[in-house]
């Protein structure tokens, strides 16, 4: 299995030590790749999203089942959750920029795009991406009925 991250920015030293940690417990099941894009310095926040969508469409692998984070979308719990990244041989994980993402453009383009969300509420985005991995984490030990999740 292959889990790609698509993530905007890099300027999370803070909890870089903390993310190598899921990521090392990760790799005992699964390669993770990042890609890390740069938010565009664009004033109009449409065109803004637009641009970006372009970049993470040029960079999801092929033969990947793409899951978007959304705020208004299916919210699976941590079990629903690893059945659904656990099932799929690649699979991109795409965290959206500072404004979002053009999802009607993501739609158009990507045929196999889920959208799920972890909660209605509003992460800074380091703190996602630290839920993210830790979620990934929690599904292959539930998968694998690792004792970790409670």
């Amino acid at each position: 299995m292959k889990i790609t991250i698509i993530d905007f920015n890099n300027d999370e030293e803070d909890l870089k030590k903390i993310y190598s940690k899921f990521v090392k417990r990760i790799e005992f099941f699964s390669s993770v790749n990042f890609i890390i894009l740069k938010e565009k310095k664009e004033v109009n926040i449409d065109k803004k999203k637009y641009l970006e969508t372009l970049e993470i469409i040029k960079n999801i692998p092929k033969n990947s089942k793409v899951f978007l984070f959304t705020i208004n979308s299916r919210q699976p719990d941590s079990i629903e959750f690893s059945k659904t990244v656990t099932n799929e041989a690649n699979i991109t994980l795409i965290i959206g920029g500072s404004n979002g993402v053009d999802e009607q453009k993501l739609e158009q383009e990507i045929t196999n795009l889920e959208k799920i969300s972890f909660s209605k509420l509003t992460f800074p985005h380091k703190i996602f991406k630290l839920l993210v991995l830790e979620q990934i984490y929690r599904a292959f030990c539930i998968q694998k009925n690792i004792k970790y999740h409670k």
